[in-house]
């Protein structure tokens, strides 16, 4: 998973040594029945203080709640039915311990808190008390719905364990270990705490009544237990049918999906043309990503009844995703308009293109072309099964994770992502197979997916899926090219917005996670789970809200595999391969192999290269002599030969066509380009566009430029400055030939839509205002003098390009 690791940050060190402290300590105890809890009213009293601190400390705007999650011995969920269960009391738990085949039941005697699970104070049918902390509980709930005081639950097998403040406490992680004693579970209930003589003599009528009451007010869960009541007194077919369409509106509330289209298609088996099942059937169908069938219902529907109040709106949106599905043709501005932080997670259809996922001889599951690829084609628009995306204006997902099984630490949403997707595999089953088929690695789950007719959910299994698949995301990937400074700044400093980012803003986004939200946001999708990687990509991925598109980078053949990085091939190869570890795989793509046996003198004579680069940089003043050119380029061209094929490393390749990126070059050369623009001097349009060829090559382009005609023959590495440096060539370009100036904004335009994902944007990161400043600013009106000389050093570039091998392949 793209997360923010912290783990080797001191302060994350002490951590990590504390708890492993802690869980050694407590492994020591493990079976042991503790006598010195303490006592209950103490309890109560250090509980009710702790949520006044709390409240005290969520009010003030300056704080920031960093919430922390402890992931600890890995369980099975219990898959024991109710009927086997032994009750157990709360003096009899043993520390450290799952009490198998024992069930305990417990009622609320406080209000609940939120750290990282939801705690409050229990007590048992003998009056003992203790702490109990529920995890991975739906983040869509309020906490204080879900335990408010009062509340009768049984804990199925229930672990008991020391805490870090030196007391004990019940721990639940999986939400199926939890039964929810309800309205209907008076059998379940301990005789002292029945407390509904009211209920015995009620009609389902009246149960019904009280139902819709409690789900107009929006208590749609306690509608659902009223509902259950109501079937349970009555054998009348209207009145069932009844029941079960408003028990179906509860459940589409709060995300029931499943059970809600079981209750329609149970009353439609009997009133096939009742309006409220066609509805709530199409409605329920769409949330479970099931077009077609919800189509087939909602026309059924405006077939007997064209009036009912949101159907035809249901409809268009049905159709829409159809389209979507079926075409991939998406309104992307429409998209970008409604994506905001507030409201980062769109409606739309998942669009799988010309790929199919296949099993690779060594890499499991993989996705391959069923036909050609063109480059910038659509393979994948994908909505996300859960995203869940922070920052400074919601900052309440992100969590401090402590994996004390992987000694390993990372900050994100990645917490709230696992409770999100945990609770939607309870509450719609039929998205499991689909979820739990996804890479696991060694985790091996046990097979039981139902017991009494309720799903089986294993929380730890769907932790490491996530781990294993998860994507960190931003609000959209178009905010690179948005928020970069302008082009005129990035001439005025000689180079582009670098992809490194400066000490002092490494510091603040480690201190503070969410200035970082492209590793702090994360979320699952399922199909693109299926990519493997490659440092050399030859699709690429980009976000708009919690939609991931990918895009071919470059030409794929048919039955090729396709490739996205999971980590930026311009990282230092040794911290891609430690990144690249997460995953138990060593990468052997072409480039990896060649930064692997690159002999260790042609690296120490890359670093003396760089490091002569770096004096003649440190040197330079903001009016640049031809002289300083002329140094700086002759140290590129020795650098330069260092790669193959120019050096010994060549014999490592075991492809004579395989080209190695420059990934020392092309900054420089970049930098190199911009400054050349911001001189006013004829000839230096022409070393520009020299350089930017130079900067394509060295990413492995293949690229033919004459004074009429500009193509791209062959894709190389994707990175957001080739957008950059084609807008740069096309500005200097601007007077020549009006052909070629287009065939370079073209295949800018391109670039960023690979990038991005969309095209529709390009005109907002790049307006012609832009275009002029890059082709004006900082240069003077002496340019606009010279595109005859311009139209000549045309030939120039057009020769120097066949001499130097960039021109056409």
């Amino acid at each position: 998973m793209e997360t923010k690791d912290v783990t080797n940050l001191a302060k994350y060190q002490e951590v990590l040594r504390v708890q492993r402290q802690l869980l050694s300590l407590a492994s020591i105890r493990r079976g042991y029945r503790p006598t010195d809890r303490k006592a209950r009213d103490q309890m109560v009293s250090e509980h009710l203080s702790r949520i006044e601190s709390l409240a005290t400390y969520e009010t003030n705007p300056d704080h920031l709640i960093h919430r922390s999650s402890f992931s600890g011995i890995v369980y099975s969920p219990s898959v024991a039915s109710l009927n086997v269960l032994k009750p157990i009391q709360i003096k009899d738990l043993r520390l450290e311990t799952h009490h198998t085949n024992r069930s305990l039941i417990v009622r609320c005697i406080t209000p609940p808190f939120k750290a990282a699970g939801i705690t409050t104070i229990v007590e048992d049918v003998a009056g003992k008390a203790d702490r109990l902390s529920l995890y991975n509980q739906d983040p869509s709930r309020d906490y204080q719905q879900i335990l408010p005081k009062g509340r009768i639950l049984m804990i199925k097998e229930p672990y008991y364990k020391a805490t870090g403040d030196g007391g004990y406490g019940i721990r639940v992680d999986h939400v199926t270990d939890i039964k929810w004693i309800t309205l209907n579970d008076d059998a379940l209930v301990p005789v002292q705490w029945l407390s509904r003589p009211d209920s015995v003599d009620k009609t389902a009528e009246m149960w019904k009544l009280e139902g819709n009451t409690d789900l107009n007010n929006g208590k749609a869960f306690l509608a659902i237990e009223k509902y259950e009541r109501a079937l349970q007194c009555t054998d009348d077919m209207e009145m069932t049918a009844a029941v079960r369409l408003n028990r179906s509106q509860a459940r589409l509330m709060v995300g029931q999906y499943d059970a809600a289209l079981q209750d329609c298609l149970v009353v439609l088996s009997t009133h096939p043309q009742m309006l409220k099942g066609l509805f709530r059937a199409g409605r329920a169908l769409y949330q479970l990503q099931r077009f077609s069938e919800s189509l087939f219902y909602l026309e059924m529907l405006i077939a007997e009844n064209s009036n009912i109040k949101g159907a035809q709106e249901e409809l268009r949106k049905v159709r829409q995703r159809l389209h979507e599905s079926t075409t991939g043709s998406y309104n992307f501005k429409a998209m970008h308009e409604a994506v905001s932080f507030k409201s980062p997670l769109l409606d739309h259809a998942t669009y799988v293109g010309p790929v199919e996922v296949r099993q690779t001889k060594f890499q499991g599951r993989g996705v391959f072309a069923t036909r050609a690829i063109k480059a910038g084609e659509l393979v994948l628009c994908e909505k996300a099964f859960s995203a869940v995306i922070v920052s400074e204006r919601a900052p309440e997902a992100l969590t401090t994770n402590i994996d004390i099984n992987s000694n390993c630490i990372s900050i994100g949403a990645h917490s709230s992502v696992v409770a999100d997707t945990v609770c939607k595999l309870r509450d719609n089953p039929s998205f499991a197979p689909a979820f739990t088929n996804l890479y696991k690695g060694d985790y091996t789950p046990r097979k039981m997916n139902f017991v009494d007719g309720e799903p089986v959910v294993d929380t730890f299994l769907v932790e490491a899926i996530v781990n294993l698949n998860a994507f960190g995301l931003p609000l959209s990937s178009r905010e690179y090219f948005l928020s970069r400074p302008s082009i005129s700044k990035q001439r005025s400093s000689s180079s582009p917005s670098s992809s490194s980012t400066s000490s002092s803003n490494q510091d603040e986004r480690q201190e503070n996670p969410l200035k970082d939200p492209g590793h702090s946001s994360c979320g699952i999708w399922l199909f693109a789970s299926n990519f493997n990687h490659s440092c050399l990509e030859n699709a690429r991925r980009s976000f708009i809200g919690n939609v991931m598109i990918i895009r071919a980078a470059r030409n794929i053949q048919a039955n090729e595999q396709l490739t996205i990085s999971y980590v930026s091939p311009t990282t230092p190869y040794d911290e891609r391969q430690e990144t690249l570890s997460h995953w138990d795989f060593q990468c052997v793509c072409p480039l990896c192999v060649a930064q692997r046996t690159t002999p260790q003198s042609i690296m120490d004579e890359r670093t003396i290269n760089l490091r002569d680069l770096a004096i003649i940089h440190a040197s330079s003043t903001a009016e640049k002599d031809q002289e300083w050119f002329v140094k700086a380029e002759l140290i590129l061209d020795e650098l330069e030969k260092t790669y193959f094929p120019s050096s010994s490393s060549a014999s490592s390749c075991s492809s004579s066509s395989f080209f190695e990126p420059r990934l020392t070059i092309w900054n420089p050369l970049l930098s190199l380009a911009f400054s050349y623009q911001s001189l006013t001097n004829p000839n230096n349009p022409t070393n520009t566009a020299r350089l930017i060829l130079r900067f394509l090559h060295a990413l492995g382009f293949k690229s033919t430029l004459t004074p009429t005609h500009f193509e791209i023959h062959e894709w190389g590495l994707m990175i957001p400055h080739v957008v950059d440096a084609l807008m740069l060539l096309a500005s200097v370009l601007v007077l020549s030939d009006s052909s070629v100036f287009e065939d370079v904004r073209s295949m800018a335009m391109m670039a960023y839509e690979i990038l991005v994902g969309e095209r529709v944007s390009f005109g907002e990161a790049f307006d012609q205002r832009d275009l002029d400043d890059w082709a004006v600013g900082g240069v003077g009106k002496d340019v606009w003098m010279v595109g005859r000389e311009r139209l000549r050093g045309m030939r120039d570039i057009s020769q120097r390009v066949k001499t130097m091998g960039l021109g056409e392949a």
